[in-house]
């Protein structure tokens, strides 16, 4: 058994991620942004096959929420699995424009660009110390976010569980 830190993991191919996962045998702590019920009914789906799940809220778009995520993620991997480290994560949200490219202002696409999935892996690395023990190094990223995927991802979400 394995536990997978799966970032937007409460709607979409986040939640499908997600349930595909607890499917394959293994625990999940899900986030959130704003929409907590949608969050808390993918950790019933997740339970109700025997699987252990969780649900922390996370902001990407607000990067001073990190540190308080992080000591929530702590508390969570504790009190639920007695561990201090998880195994995978997979980097599926992020902070999308929700306009066409041409009519955004440059500081819009550098914030957006900023609070990537791949930002939160950066951060994550930073403070994978704080957070775990044995994280394993395993990632993915969704490559639904890109229209073009040329980000590089370390395994694909099935071979790292």
């Amino acid at each position: 058994m394995k536990i997978a830190l799966v970032t937007g993991g409460s709607r979409g191919l986040g939640k499908s991620i997600s349930l595909h996962i607890a499917a394959k045998g293994n625990d999940v702590v899900l986030t959130y942004n704003r929409k907590k019920a949608d969050a808390e009914e993918v950790v019933k789906e997740i339970e109700n096959t025997g699987r252990k799940a969780a649900a922390l809220e996370l902001d990407l778009s607000d990067s001073t929420s990190f540190d308080a995520f992080v000591e929530n993620l702590r508390g969570v991997l504790q009190a639920k699995w007695k561990r201090k480290d998880f195994d995978v994560l997979v980097n599926n949200a992020g902070v999308g424009i929700g306009a066409p490219f041409a009519s955004t202002t440059e500081p819009r696409r550098t914030a957006t660009n900023n609070n990537s999935p791949v930002t939160f892996g950066s951060i994550g690395r930073s403070r994978r110390p704080s957070i775990t023990t044995k994280y394993s190094g395993h990632s993915a990223s969704s490559p639904s976010l890109w229209k073009d995927s040329r980000l590089p991802s370390s395994r694909v979400v099935s071979d790292s569980l």
